[in-house]
């Protein structure tokens, strides 16, 4: 019987895959011989090693680009951190309101979510493709250059109908790359 398996219970296909049996979650199949080429290697995101990791590096770079975010934003002036924290509410909630305490908490939760997918798809990938734990400068400094092309090149255009200015291009590419990047790609690799 494999490890975490129950008595009379079987899952379907674990005679295909002799590995497989019921985790903490009767409704995931786990793998518990995740070993490379291992036909299913299916895990809940409850039990997955990858949550911490994607947990702290969504707090350490999603506080990082957000502390930048409102550093930028007071130094220049154009508008309040409340009105900066609702155009990042606006993406996926177009309408709501320019200022407010509660659109500032839902611009502020919007920017970790997508910290959260950033982070959750780098530890994902790094964990499969393993030059990227061990060189996390090359993966950090690539992976700046993605996000920031995804979203300054990609969704914010798509979305607002406006290309970034040359300064922004440079404080951009500074975020994504030291800011986001690389811290991510340092948690990753533990």
């Amino acid at each position: 019987m494999a490890p975490g398996s129950r008595p009379g219970r079987r899952c379907i296909g674990a005679s295909v895959y002799p590995g497989l049996a019921f985790g903490p979650h009767p409704f995931y199949a786990v793998a518990h011989n995740n070993q490379p080429g291992s036909r299913i290697m299916a895990q809940s995101f409850a039990s997955s090693p990858r949550r911490p990791r994607i947990a702290r590096a969504t707090l350490v770079a999603g506080t990082l680009d957000i502390l930048a975010a409102i550093s930028l934003t007071l130094f220049y002036g154009k508008r309040t951190v409340s009105e900066m924290l609702a155009y990042v509410a606006s993406g996926p909630f177009p309408g709501v309101p320019v200022r407010g305490l509660p659109v500032a908490v839902l611009g502020l939760a919007v920017h970790y979510a997508l910290m959260a997918v950033m982070a959750a798809v780098y530890v994902a990938v790094a964990d499969r493709v393993t030059w990227l734990k061990r060189q996390p400068v090359v993966g950090g400094i690539g992976y700046g250059l993605i996000t920031y092309v995804m979203m300054n090149l990609i969704v914010v255009p798509l979305r607002f109908g406006v290309m970034p200015s040359t300064p922004a291009v440079v404080t951009q590419l500074f975020c994504h790359i030291v800011l986001v990047g690389l811290p991510i790609a340092f948690i990753a690799r533990r």
